[in-house]
């Protein structure tokens, strides 16, 4: 194998060895005789690599320049190298420029025709039968009811607003501004006047006359509190007075009604009451207004008890007309007469001693009211 071998020192001592093949020859291939050539090189001062020189200078101060002659016998061309690995694919390029439009295209056919559309009907009332075709759907706007969608006849309504909800009450809404005064209206008819009712109490029914044994004493009304109520423990043929101011506009009262309320400690006969009225005035002497007993005063407080520790209410309806005892006199001054009877009235004007219920009567207290 032709070629030349040769090495040289630098100022630095950097050793290198330059082998040029320029001229190699192939086993079992003639040479060929190549004129004298002369190469040109520049070392690297520090690391001593060399480059050939084609053209220009060597870098000055870390360079140095190198030259030599060669000649030989040139060898035959190689047998061509394997080739190499196909490289990375290249970025891609810029997309180039849009193409002009083309020519517009021939008119499509005509489709075909849709189905046509529903209408959704409304009114005041439910859909006639002659509105609509199959598909429609009909809104009564007083009931909110939907009608839908109709066959051949409307389907039976649904109602469009649902049930109340269950949620808890709202919060109250402030107080709006005050209203203008409306006009004044028109005079409302005269009421009556002064007090409507009076009450009166065990203690004020328990004075009679001599010999009365009826004494203001207590009844349980519950257990197991203990819970003791004011009762009269009235008894019989005694009979109570005690005077009360007329109210106020029970003149012209056309009748008073008188409620008294007692009860027993057993069943068996009737309890009667008696009312007795009368009144006076400024200047009456009192020892000439003893209480008398009005028409039918006693035929009318006879009842059977409804039951032991049971609340039986008597009630005594009493006209209010001139000469009539107990009449309401305006500032008058009203004499009671109250007692508990033992007769039984038979209902022809004749008495039955000792006809009624001759147990224990509890007296609660007794109303008055005026009728007008």
């Amino acid at each position: 194998m032709g070629g030349y071998r040769f090495g040289f020192k630098l100022k630095h001592k950097i050793s290198f060895f330059l082998i040029a093949v320029l001229g190699v020859s192939l086993i079992g291939v003639a040479p060929v005789v190549a004129a004298d050539t002369v190469t040109t090189a520049c070392v690297t001062t520090k690391t001593g690599a060399i480059r050939i020189l084609l053209k220009g200078t060597c870098k000055a101060k870390v360079e140095k320049k190198i030259s030599w002659k060669s000649n030989g016998v040139r060898g035959i061309r190689g047998v061509q190298g394997i080739q190499g690995i196909q490289g990375i694919q290249g970025a891609q390029g810029l997309t180039g420029p849009a193409g002009i439009n083309g020519p517009a295209g021939a008119d499509g056919k005509n489709g075909v025709d849709g189905k046509n559309g529903n209408t959704i009907w409304y009114g005041t009332t439910p859909p006639a039968a002659n509105i609509g075709v199959a598909g429609d759907f009909y809104v009564n706007t007083v009931t909110n009811f939907w009608f839908g969608p109709k066959t051949t006849v409307w389907p039976a309504g649904i109602s469009l607003v649902g049930p109340m909800g269950a949620g808890p009450a709202g919060a109250t809404g402030a107080t709006g501004p005050v209203g203008a005064t409306g006009a004044t209206g028109p005079a409302g008819p005269t009421g009556q006047s002064g007090y409507s009712s009076l009450w009166f109490t065990p203690n004020d029914l328990r004075l009679g006359i001599n010999g009365d044994t009826s004494t203001v004493t207590s009844i349980l009304i519950t257990t197991p509190s203990q819970y003791f109520e004011e009762v009269l423990d009235i008894d019989q043929d005694r009979t109570k007075f005690f005077f009360r101011a007329v109210p106020k506009g029970w003149s012209s009262a056309t009748s008073t009604t008188w409620k008294i309320y007692w009860t027993t400690d057993g069943v068996g006969a009737k309890v009667g009451f008696d009312l007795f009225l009368n009144t006076g005035e400024e200047g009456s002497n009192i020892r000439d207004i003893p209480p008398g007993c009005n028409v039918g005063c006693s035929s009318a407080t006879q009842k059977d008890p409804l039951g032991v520790n049971l609340i039986n209410v008597t009630t005594i309806t009493l006209p209010n007309s001139v000469n009539m005892p107990g009449r309401m006199i305006e500032n008058g001054l009203l004499h009671i007469g109250f007692s508990r009877t033992s007769s039984l009235y038979n209902g022809d004007n004749t008495f039955t001693d000792n006809g009624l219920y001759q147990g224990k009567v509890y007296v609660f207290g007794m109303s008055a009211t005026a009728n007008f």
